[in-house]
């Protein structure tokens, strides 16, 4: 099924964890229902309902019913279920897409002890800098640059299901107990649901530092079991000419893209003027460098 990206009207302004607003254009998600665990909080059960309200979907009550008893039921084959303020959805082939700091935690220990970020080389990240992360995903590529930077991080994401699960993530993760320092990254991230260039022509001329793309792999080299939802569900659109043009607009200092090392020498990405990566990474990032005014 195609995305078809939630655009507002204006970029918001309001804090990082507030949700964004639906305009009448939000996707349908075919097949989809919005329910709860077997014994819900009154909190839990007010929020699945207003997530279905949001995405045009349909709230179902638990009442002791199984999952599988109520795909038979109502004919429906992926859902979204809300647990201690958390998301967690099931794609209709069966994989589980629930917010987790991933290897942002790793990550940011490595830096801590003074190894190399390739992401950070190729955005040359300094404290302060302002960042677009125009593929926010799960949002731990924006914990590691809100990490560098401890500045606001605009995280723009398509899909609105993953939108809605990394921002309730950010918002409501157990921090404390699993990443105290993710703690303070989260409330840096804004998150956006929106298509990355529309936004990108929305924002001002070097209005921010660097911009960053992280598509997803269309032939990943490793199997990642923790990815394998995000990757059924996530648009495999890589930005175009005109998208990396905006960016380059947009930013002061830099533009950097994620992509496979091996992949096919006539893929359809605008030719860089650097790449950089570790000598046995299977990760490359391709700069493109703002001309100056």
């Amino acid at each position: 099924m195609k995305q078809k990206a939630v655009m507002g009207r204006k970029l918001p302004q309001e804090s990082p964890g507030k949700p964004p607003t639906a305009p009448p254009e939000f996707i349908v998600h075919q097949g989809l229902f919005v329910t709860t665990s077997l014994s819900p909080r009154r909190e839990d059960e007010r929020k699945a309902i207003q997530l279905a309200e949001e995405l045009h979907s349909v709230y179902i009550p638990r009442e002791k019913s199984s999952i599988l008893s109520i795909k038979q039921r109502m004919n429906l084959s992926s859902y979204l279920m809300v647990w201690q303020s958390l998301l967690f959805y099931f794609t209709a082939e069966g994989e589980k897409i629930f917010f987790h700091p991933g290897l942002a935690k790793k990550r940011i220990l490595a830096l801590q002890h003074g190894s190399t970020d390739w992401m950070i080389s190729a955005l040359q990240l300094a404290p302060g800098d302002r960042v677009v992360d125009a593929n926010l995903g799960l949002a731990q590529d924006a914990l590691v640059i809100a990490y560098c930077t401890r500045a606001p991080v605009l995280g723009i994401e398509i899909h609105s299901i993953i939108a809605r699960i990394a921002q309730e993530g950010l918002l409501h993760y157990p921090w404390e107990k699993n990443f105290p320092q993710g703690k303070d990254l989260a409330p840096l991230i804004q998150v956006y649901c929106a298509d990355n260039r529309e936004v990108l022509k929305q924002l001002g001329t070097r209005s921010f530092d660097c911009v960053y793309f992280s598509p997803m792999f269309i032939q990943p080299k490793k199997f990642c079991p923790d990815r394998m939802g995000l990757r059924q569900v996530a648009p495999k659109d890589f930005p175009d000419e005109e998208t990396i043009r905006e960016a380059l607009r947009v930013a002061k200092k830099s533009v950097a893209m994620k992509v496979n090392r091996d992949r096919p020498k006539d893929f359809p990405i605008p030719t860089p003027s650097a790449i950089i990566g570790g000598r046995r990474s299977y990760v490359q990032y391709l700069i493109y460098q703002p001309n100056k005014p």
